[in-house]
């Protein structure tokens, strides 16, 4: 396996945890702004005072406006601001290959969201660490990882999304997070090499087709296999799970949750 780590540092325990990010090249804004002080200074030359007003009024306008709707970077991850959190949008350029830890801090704000689309359709990546800052894995954010074997993820992450690791085809180790309470539409669809997966006791929602085709799902761990029940989309059928169904050793919840059940919503102490 290639242990490239994509983030260039290595995540800081204990008391620090920002990355020392290195950006490379020229920022955005200073290329932005060298090119429209250029143009000013050869429109000044040309046609004097009261077009070069114009021209600098209208540079500054088209730098604002570039400036603000694109994706900042930090040399290796493009990302957004909102507030004081920030969410990863993705790569900036290269290709992706074999472990990548996303960063917990970027520019001492969290990282707290790994929007969609993220990482999909990459075919060289392997592990992927996701930290305890990130809350929510956004839908399709890893979508089609043909190579994806193994996902640490963060003891912070609540929700994973629709196809947030659909037609991953070679995972086959998930660590879920202590955290975690929905399992979203289709989020495992596809994954046929995962063999065991076990549900935390934090879950309390799993939609419809989370784990469906994944052939060589044999085992299925509840952490708490008490209180669930399943359920058509209108609630029209619903069917109470009992305990002993879903325990482990974990092949029966697998060929419930995988193939009779595959379904239905699964959701525990509804009311």
């Amino acid at each position: 396996m290639n242990e490239n780590i994509l983030n260039g540092a290595n995540i800081n325990e204990g008391a620090s945890k920002e990355l020392p990010y290195k950006k490379k090249g020229m920022p955005k804004g200073s290329k932005i702004a060298l090119i429209i002080v250029s143009i000013v200074l050869v429109v000044a030359l040309l046609f004097g005072a009261l077009l070069t007003a114009v021209f600098i009024f209208c540079g500054v306008l088209i730098f604002l406006i570039v400036y603000l709707v694109t994706p900042e970077n930090d040399g290796t991850f493009t990302y957004e601001v909102y507030g004081d959190t920030v969410e990863i949008v993705g790569l900036l350029g290269g290709d992706l290959e074999g472990t990548m830890k996303i960063p917990e801090y970027i520019d001492g704000k969290p990282v707290t969201r790994i929007q969609s689309y993220a990482f999909s359709n990459t075919d060289s990546l392997e592990e992927v660490y996701i930290p305890d800052t990130v809350t929510t894995i956004g839908y399709s954010a890893f979508y089609n990882c043909s190579a994806l074997r193994t996902v640490h993820m963060g003891n912070g992450v609540e929700i994973v999304e629709d196809w947030a690791f659909e037609n991953c085809c070679a995972l086959e180790t998930v660590e879920m997070s202590s955290a975690l309470t929905e399992i979203s539409g289709y989020a495992f669809y596809g994954c046929e090499s995962i063999m065991s997966i076990t549900i935390p006791r934090s879950v309390t929602l799993i939609e419809p087709y989370a784990f469906d085709e994944c052939d060589s799902l044999f085992a299925v761990i509840f952490e708490d296999p008490y209180g669930w029940i399943v359920s058509s989309d209108n609630d029209e059928k619903i069917i109470e799970i009992a305990s002993d169904e879903i325990d482990k050793p974990g092949w029966n919840a697998a060929f419930l949750l995988g193939h009779d059940y595959t379904d239905y919503y699964w959701k525990k102490n509804a009311e």
